[in-house]
């Protein structure tokens, strides 16, 4: 009987912290889907071959090297991460696609490049009636704990950093689509992430989060 009523009480307090967690975000729309909120690579703001740019204003033309926050027609956020950790949703959603893909292929930009990977459709934001889409890609084969059509909740466990695709080390490759799928954009960039460019701050951090919701996968 005490093990039960322990075991409940750890049930309601799970409840609890995700609620608060969950009325937190709706301020900003996207939290971190990790517990690391310090992403080494951006998005790409300028989208022309040889020049970059990221949110943070670093920017050159004709660069042949990789030494900044971004990369050349980088298309997401990578979030340096070990082999293993947990992916979570950016935001409630209903899950779109769900890809399972074994080979590592660093370098190689043909086939899937994704590697293993799930995609989220989000509600309409806020007044701007703004559709988003977002992908975790590079995930531990077979790890993706969600199926399509499956509704999920924000911070909600959605499988295991991997380097499967076009992945060069381990890490989270996080990309955010605005309206239609292929619009890629810079979450950052336009203030949707808590705590970043104008966006309302973190009232709760991921990473104090992250103890509690590890235990429902």
């Amino acid at each position: 009987m005490v093990k039960l009523i322990a075991a409940l009480a750890l049930i309601v307090g799970i409840g609890f912290h995700a609620n608060n967690f969950v009325e937190a975000a709706s301020w900003y729309f996207f939290v971190h889907p990790t517990s690391e909120t310090s992403p080494n690579y951006y998005y790409d703001l300028d989208r022309r071959v040889n020049y970059m740019r990221d949110w943070t204003g670093w920017s050159c033309s004709n660069c042949t090297d990789v030494w900044g926050h971004t990369y050349d027609q980088h298309m997401g956020t990578d979030y340096p991460l070990a082999n293993g950790r947990p992916i979570r949703s950016a935001q409630q959603g209903t899950v779109t696609e769900v890809v399972n893909y074994q080979y590592n292929q660093c370098g190689v930009n043909t086939g899937p490049v994704f590697g293993t990977y799930v995609k989220i459709r989000h509600p309409a934001h806020g007044s701007s009636g703004k559709v988003y889409y977002t992908t975790y890609a590079h995930m531990t084969y077979q790890s993706p704990a969600v199926t399509v059509g499956q509704n999920v909740g924000i911070y909600q466990y959605l499988g295991a950093v991997g380097q499967t695709g076009n992945a060069c080390g381990y890490h989270l490759h996080w990309a955010v689509e605005e309206t239609n799928l292929g619009n890629y954009v810079d979450p950052f960039d336009k203030g949707l992430v808590c705590g970043f460019y104008g966006s309302a701050p973190c009232s709760v951090e991921p990473s104090q989060l992250d103890e509690d919701v590890e235990l429902d996968n």
